[in-house]
């Protein structure tokens, strides 16, 4: 039996190859990025020789998608698109689900990120307020060396600006009044 180029194998076969060329980015070279990804394959098993059955099994795999999606990210999201066509395809219910997780992995990332930049906040404001006690305290110029004298003398003015444009706008006159309180003079 010979397979000519109407037999079904063939088709399929010649089907199956315009799927792969279809998915690779043309702007990536393969040698390098396709050597690199195998080896990161197989450093993965290295590493995960002498360890329990449960770092064997997963640590070249996931050195394995760290490595394609770092060294191919095109072809990456060429692959990760199709895999997702073929899920909601074949198995719409999956596709839904998928969806959602990916949907609350995003929100507990943006959780996690806002938490990650108001506890940077915080610390910044411990921070300076222990640089400034230190240097009520010593007389040293802790604040000037930490660079933080200069941004908040810019945040001081550019706060005094609004106060000052708030309280003209607030006047009928467009003038602003100062009255004279406990802590001295200020405008209103």
């Amino acid at each position: 039996m010979f397979i000519t180029s109407t037999h079904p194998i063939f088709y399929n076969s010649l089907l199956l190859l315009d799927r792969v060329k279809a998915l690779i980015a043309p702007d990536e070279p393969l040698t390098p990025a396709l050597l690199y990804v195998g080896v990161a394959s197989l450093s993965g098993s290295i590493l995960a020789r002498n360890r329990s059955v449960f770092t064997r099994f997963l640590l070249p795999p996931t050195f394995f998608l760290l490595s394609f999606k770092y060294f191919l990210p095109k072809t990456t999201q060429n692959v990760s698109e199709y895999a997702g066509s073929l899920e909601e395809e074949h198995f719409p219910s999956l596709a839904q689900k998928h969806a959602v997780a990916i949907a609350h992995s995003h929100m507990t990332w943006e959780r996690v990120r806002a938490s990650g930049i108001s506890g940077r906040d915080k610390v910044q404001g411990g921070l300076g307020s222990a640089a400034r006690k230190v240097q009520e305290l010593t007389g040293l110029k802790v604040h000037e060396a930490l660079g933080r004298d200069a941004v908040e003398k810019s945040e001081e003015a550019l706060q005094s600006g609004k106060d000052a444009a708030t309280a003209e706008a607030r006047q009928p006159g467009g003038k602003a009044v100062e009255e004279k309180g406990e802590e001295g003079r200020r405008k209103v």
